[in-house]
C-alpha cells in the first residue's frame, strides 16, 4: 500500500506569510471576507526522488508559491522552501500539470497567490535499478533535519533590504491627476524577494489609484532590491510594504 500525505494551502497574499508554517487542506480553509479559496480539480502525485533513496533520506518536503488567475490558470511558480533540492525538483515536475478552480470574492473570480506543500514519504514503490541500495531507504533519524530556502519576514532579516531600482509607471491621458500628491501615489504591496534581490509574486493590496494597480504590479515585478540576508546568509524574504510611487501621465 502506498502511504502518503499531501496538502495544499491556498491563501490571499494578505495572509500568506503568516500561514507559511501552517499546513491544512484547501477544503478546510476558512472563508475570509466573502472569499472562497482556490480548489484543486486535478492533482498528480510526484515520485519519491531516486536521489533521496540513494542517499538514505528518510522523508522530505517541498513548498511552492504561485499565482492562480481568474480562469484557474497557474503561473510563476516560485520554490520557497524544501528539505532537499531533489524534493523540490520532483514536486515541480508535476505541479504545473495540476488543475485549479479560481478563488472567488463575493462571487467574482479573483487572481490570488497560492502555497502548495507536499510531504514525501519513502514507503512506496519506485522503479528500481542496480544503483539503488534498498538498505538505505528508511532512515527516520534524519526526518526533516535539513531545511533550505526558508522564507523570512522583514523582522527576521539582518537588515531591511533597500529598493535599488523601480521602473517608471506611466498613466495615459485622462487619468485623474488629483489622485497624485507631488506626482506620487501611495501603493501597498506584498511580495517575495529571492536570494538575488529579484521580486516574485507581487500583489497590490491597496493604492490611491486602483485603476493603475496592474501597472504597479508589473513595475514591482521588475524592481530590484538588495539581497535579503538572514543570519549572515542569503535568504528569501516576504515583505509587506507601502511606498510612494511616482506616476508619469502621458
Amino acid at each position: 500500500m502506498i502511504s502518503r500525505r499531501n496538502f495544499i494551502k491556498t491563501t490571499t497574499a494578505a495572509t500568506l506569510c503568516a500561514t507559511l508554517n501552517s499546513v491544512c487542506s484547501s477544503a478546510n480553509a476558512k472563508q475570509r471576507h466573502g472569499e472562497e479559496p482556490v480548489t484543486v480539480s486535478k492533482r498528480i502525485e510526484p515520485f519519491y526522488p531516486g536521489w533521496a533513496y540513494n542517499h538514505g533520506i528518510g522523508e522530505g518536503f517541498a513548498k511552492v508559491a504561485f499565482y492562480v488567475d481568474e480562469h484557474g490558470q497557474a503561473s510563476e511558480y516560485f520554490v520557497i522552501e524544501y528539505s532537499q533540492k531533489a524534493f523540490a525538483d520532483e514536486f515541480m515536475k508535476v505541479l504545473p500539470k495540476w488543475k485549479f478552480k479560481p478563488a472567488n470574492k463575493f462571487g467574482k473570480p479573483i487572481k490570488t497567490v497560492c502555497h502548495a506543500y507536499w510531504e514525501f514519504l519513502p514507503d512506496r514503490p519506485i522503479v528500481t535499478n542496480a544503483l539503488f541500495d534498498t538498505s538505505k531507504r528508511i532512515k527516520k533519524s534524519d526526518k526533516h533535519s535539513r531545511r533550505d530556502l526558508l522564507v523570512r519576514e522583514e523582522s527576521e532579516l539582518d537588515s531591511k533590504p533597500r529598493m535599488l531600482a523601480f521602473p517608471e509607471v506611466v498613466a495615459s491621458q485622462g487619468f485623474d491627476e488629483s489622485k497624485l500628491t507631488d506626482a506620487k501615489v501611495s501603493v501597498s504591496c506584498e511580495f517575495y524577494i529571492d536570494s538575488e534581490g529579484a521580486v516574485a509574486l507581487p500583489v497590490i493590496t491597496d493604492s490611491g489609484a486602483h485603476e493603475l494597480n496592474g501597472h504597479f504590479a508589473a513595475a514591482f515585478s521588475q524592481a530590484n532590491f538588495e539581497r535579503p540576508i538572514a543570519d549572515g546568509k542569503p535568504a528569501i524574504a516576504f515583505l509587506k510594504k507601502t511606498y510612494l510611487i511616482s506616476v508619469t501621465v502621458k
